[in-house]
């Protein structure tokens, strides 16, 4: 069994389960997560915004990074699972 984790911190251990291997996937914890999401959203919904600089707005909360993380992690997980018989 193969647990995947963020950056190493708070998460489960491998005591609890037989044949575990923890993966460290570099995906930011839950607090770099949501402030992410909440700058994206507030520029999303900022009624004053004009759009000139979405752009910059979109790489500065890095949220395009955060989810080309996740989806890749997610993308390993499903070929372990369908490629090794991994459950």
């Amino acid at each position: 069994m193969r647990l995947f984790a963020s950056l190493g911190a708070g998460f489960e251990s491998t005591k609890n389960y037989s044949n575990a291997e923890i993966i460290f996937m570099n995906i930011g914890n839950i607090h770099t997560m949501r402030k992410s999401v909440d700058d994206l959203s507030n520029a999303c919904c900022d009624r004053k915004y004009d759009g000139s600089t979405w752009l910059t707005t979109l790489d500065t909360n890095q949220w395009l990074y955060h989810v080309h993380k996740v989806l890749r992690a997610s993308i390993h997980i499903a070929h372990l699972m369908s490629r090794r018989g991994i459950r």
